[in-house]
């Protein structure tokens, strides 16, 4: 498994129209999205450090923060894991005066074969227009 924050991934279809590639996009930024907001989110949450320290008043803990977004660019669907606290990657990656304690990218290596499964899933149930899937490759 890949240990670099990004993950490519290239889907051989058998029908290469302008309908097919829209309906390609639709289906895994369906899957990318169900994956994000309902199991990627909540295995980071569950697994993010939490201090005991008293936090100032308009700030919140890492963990609550911890959100996902996904969209289309024109290299294709992206899908986004982050937090609004500020602090998030220091406790990801660590710092000099403390080490990472990872919580974000194990839950999106975790979660990866569900992914693909579900990309292959949603294009299979694309009927209009159909989208003859050949492979789904991780890079």
């Amino acid at each position: 498994m890949s240990t670099s924050p990004y993950l490519g991934c290239t889907i051989e279809t058998t029908v290469n129209t302008e309908a097919a590639l829209v309906a390609l996009k639709a289906a895994m930024v369906s899957a990318l999205a169900d994956v994000f907001h309902n199991s990627i989110v909540p295995d980071a949450k569950a697994n993010c450090p939490v201090g005991t320290d008293p936090i100032e008043p308009g700030s919140s803990r890492n963990r609550d923060s911890i959100t996902a977004a996904v969209w289309v660019t024109r290299k294709g669907p992206f899908a986004k894991l982050f937090t609004e606290s500020g602090h998030g990657g220091y406790v990801e990656v660590g710092t000099v005066h403390m080490t990472g304690q990872p919580y974000a990218w194990p839950a999106v290596q975790k979660f990866i074969p569900v992914i693909i499964q579900q990309i292959k899933l949603r294009v299979s149930l694309t009927t209009s227009p159909v989208v003859g899937l050949g492979r789904v490759i991780v890079e």
